[in-house]
């Protein structure tokens, strides 16, 4: 029983990587959002750690504050988020 809920939940979650972005998701958690001044300090410390724009940092909260969030291992990294909901290949 337990070899069929852990094959159950491998697939789904390489369903969950293959899928790519969720745009309604991400426009869902944006509106959700009730802060509206730009990032703090400290957040743009941390973007400034994983050498990502504020705009880069901005997306990878929202895209965290919603079902990828949700989903996501504790220690999942911005780059490993913003890397599965790539927009382009460039």
């Amino acid at each position: 029983m337990r070899h069929r809920i852990r094959t159950a939940l491998a697939a789904a979650l390489v369903l969950l990587t293959l899928c790519g972005p969720l745009p309604a998701l991400e426009q869902v958690a944006a509106q959700e959002q009730t802060s509206t001044s730009g990032p703090s300090m400290e957040e743009r410390s941390k973007a400034a750690d994983w050498g990502l724009s504020e705009s880069e940092w901005e997306r990878y909260r929202r895209l965290m504050a919603g079902l990828r969030g949700s989903l996501s291992v504790p220690n999942i990294t911005p780059i490993e988020v913003l890397g599965i909901h790539a927009e382009s290949k460039v």
